[in-house]
């Protein structure tokens, strides 16, 4: 996909081992380092948001369920005591 606007110059710090790796990766891919960076930064966006979804869609299921956290530390607790408890209980 060409754009017509210009893309700016940019300066930024790399460990010199993942410069080199990307350069190695752009080549086989027969991009420009430029396009390869960008697209691999366009892959980590895209799957970055995804996670982001993935965990809205988590809270979201345990508020339809009505466990909070706090609620899940005293489930959690309670667990643990019942557990004790039983194990009291076989010796």
């Amino acid at each position: 996909m060409k754009e017509s606007k210009s893309k700016p110059n940019i300066s930024i710090r790399i460990d010199p081992d993942v410069l080199h790796q990307a350069k190695v990766e752009a080549v086989k891919s027969k991009k420009t380092l430029g396009a390869w960076l960008e697209e691999a930064i366009k892959e980590k966006v895209k799957k970055e948001k995804g996670g982001i979804a993935r965990e809205e869609s988590k809270v979201t299921e345990e508020k339809n369920r009505g466990i909070t956290k706090k609620e899940d530390k005293i489930m959690d607790e309670s667990a643990h005591q019942s557990l004790i408890s039983l194990i009291k209980q076989r010796r």
